[in-house]
């Protein structure tokens, strides 16, 4: 899926494209405005940290898989395409959250915020981690489960579990035993 699509999915595309006109039409910049965005894909992303990212030099931005509103994802949507666009019209200096950054994603209908604060976000993420975490390590005294996001070959049983009871730890493997 490409920006263009994405935006019409959302609604915003007219909006958006106007107010991408204002935009450009300040810093003189002359792009075709649908083919540019058409250049944009949109993927998506398994991440449990963010909402989204841009790649201006890949023109890809990332949209997380987790559930959100569809306020939140155009707002996350708008967000990450104000980099893209900052970078487009003032170069190196358009990059990161700042003042240039925020003015371009306030045109574009962003809050202009660095990163979401949503608790309905937060409780996916939280979901979504306790799915993919797997137990590595088990504490032998008490029972405290360590979990990662992914298997490790390390042999738990060198540690102890130093910051609780002292127990000693033991590998944890799929079938629950070691």
């Amino acid at each position: 899926m490409n920006a263009l699509m994405y935006l019409q999915s959302l609604g915003i595309q007219r909006e958006t494209m106007e107010r991408l006109e204002g935009v450009f039409e300040l810093f003189d910049e002359s792009d075709d405005i649908p083919s540019w965005l058409s250049e944009i894909r949109i993927v998506g992303t398994n991440s449990t940290r963010k909402f989204g990212s841009a790649n201006h030099d890949k023109m890809i931005i990332r949209m997380s898989n987790l559930v959100m509103s569809m306020g939140q994802r155009r707002d996350t949507f708008l967000h990450e395409l104000a980099h893209i666009v900052s970078i487009k019209v003032f170069g190196e200096a358009g990059r990161g959250h700042g003042d240039l950054w925020q003015m371009v994603a306030k045109e574009l209908g962003s809050n202009g915020q660095r990163c979401g604060r949503d608790e309905q976000f937060r409780a996916s993420v939280e979901q979504r981690r306790e799915a993919l975490e797997k137990t590595v390590a088990k504490c032998t005294r008490c029972g405290f489960e360590f979990k990662r996001m992914r298997r490790s070959k390390r042999d738990w049983s060198r540690f102890i579990h130093g910051g609780g009871c002292g127990g000693q730890l033991v590998n944890f493997r799929d079938e629950g035993r070691v």
